[in-house]
C-alpha cells in the first residue's frame, strides 16, 4: 500500500525524506550519490551518505519513490494519490456554507480524541 505522506513546505522544519521529495520533484532520474550531493553541497545539510541511502530505502518501502537503473524518480501513483487528497482537501474547505460549528461539547469531544489518538501512537 502506498504511504500518503505530505512532505513539509517549511524548510525549517523539513527533515531528509522531505529534502529528498522536493529535490526529485525538480530533478529525476537521480542516483544516491547525486541526491547526496544536492543535499550537501546544494542545500547545505549535514548528512551521511549512508544516511541518505537508508532513507532512501524507507521512501522506497514506503512506495514514494521508486528505483529503476540505479536511479530514483517519485512513484507515479503516489504523485496521484497527492493530487486527489489536495484536490479533496480543497474541495471540503470551499464548501465553507456546508460547515458545522460545533458545540463546546463537541469541541472538548474532539479535543480528548485527539489526545487519544496522538497518546497510544507509536513514537519514531
Amino acid at each position: 500500500m502506498i504511504a500518503l505522506i505530505l512532505p513539509c513546505i517549511q524548510k525549517k522544519q523539513a527533515d531528509t525524506r522531505d529534502h529528498i521529495v522536493s529535490i526529485l520533484t525538480e530533478n529525476w532520474p537521480l542516483t544516491t550519490k547525486t541526491i547526496y550531493s544536492l543535499l550537501t553541497k546544494r542545500q547545505g545539510i549535514a548528512i551521511t551518505y549512508q544516511a541518505v541511502q537508508k532513507t532512501l530505502k524507507n521512501l522506497l518501502a514506503q512506495e514514494i519513490v521508486v528505483h529503476y537503473n540505479k536511479k530514483y524518480y517519485l512513484n507515479s501513483e503516489w504523485i496521484q494519490q497527492v493530487k486527489k487528497f489536495v484536490i479533496s482537501f480543497e474541495e471540503n474547505y470551499a464548501k465553507t456554507s456546508q460547515t458545522k460549528e460545533l458545540t463546546p461539547d463537541e469541541e472538548m469531544d474532539q479535543m480528548f480524541d485527539k489526545n487519544e489518538i496522538t497518546k497510544n501512537q507509536p513514537t519514531n
